[in-house]
Formats: C-alpha cells, sequence, structure tokens
C-alpha cells in the first residue's frame, strides 16, 4: 500500500481543527488513526467520520460539534496513551474508535489485546468500537 503524502494528512488534520470550536447541539467525539481522519476519501467530510456526522444531523434535526482527536499513524498505544486523556476532559454524546492497522505492520498479540482492552474500558459505555481492518495476508491476518 502507499503511504499518503504528507501534504494530504496535514491537509486532513486541519479541517478537523478547524471544526473542533464550531456550535452543537451533540458532541461527537472521533477516536482512532487514519480511518477516522477520513485518508482515502477525497474529502475529510467524506470519511466516515464526516458521514456519520451528516447522518446525524439529518435525523435528529440538531448541529453535531465534531471533535475528531484521531491522528494519522495512531496505534492502540497512542490512543489509550494520548486520545483517551484528551476524552476523559469532554463530555461527548457520541463516540467512535476506528484503530489498529497500524498495530498489524508488527503484531503482538498480548501487546494489542491488553491495550485493546484497556481502552476499550476506558471508553463511555455508549462508544461505538469499528473492526480492526482485514487485510487478507501475513502474519496479522
Amino acid at each position: 500500500m502507499r503511504p499518503f503524502p504528507l501534504w494530504t494528512k496535514k491537509r486532513y488534520a486541519a479541517a478537523w481543527l478547524s471544526r473542533a470550536d464550531d456550535a452543537g447541539d451533540i458532541t461527537y467525539v472521533a477516536l482512532g488513526d487514519s480511518a477516522a481522519q477520513g485518508l482515502g476519501a477525497t474529502t475529510p467530510a467524506l470519511g466516515y467520520v464526516g458521514l456519520l456526522a451528516d447522518i446525524a444531523e439529518e435525523v435528529t434535526g440538531r448541529r453535531i460539534r465534531v471533535l475528531n482527536l484521531s491522528v494519522t499513524g495512531a496505534k492502540a498505544r497512542d490512543v489509550l496513551d494520548t486520545q483517551i486523556s484528551q476524552l476523559t476532559r469532554l463530555t461527548p454524546d457520541l463516540v467512535t474508535l476506528a484503530v489498529g492497522g497500524n498495530d498489524m505492520r508488527k503484531y503482538e498479540s498480548a501487546d494489542f489485546e491488553t491495550t485493546m482492552d484497556a481502552v476499550i474500558c476506558a471508553l463511555p459505555s455508549h462508544a461505538l468500537v469499528a473492526d480492526v481492518p482485514c487485510f487478507y495476508s501475513g502474519r496479522g491476518e
């Protein structure tokens, strides 16, 4: 898989940062890696975080404030060490987590399981957690 250019990563992160102070009736916090940033979509808003926020606005008729704490390249340990501490200072109505793809590069079963258990235990009970991506090859499969 070809890596995303640095300018794309920075542009997507900046797009989410620019939305962080937007007002909203419902607060949505996204955690994870490049999947939550929307890399691969033509714009950040067309990634799953943007689409989910749009759907939530349409269904509820209320404005959604999106705080996307995800970081391209993040692993489960990064979420636990950095993103969870940011989450604990917030009271989000909706939380999503998509992480694990980067952990598959140098997969260590016991470490990944322990870290993911800690991440999941730190999430609010209403959080939505995505499956780890399937790459259909290699030891991580």
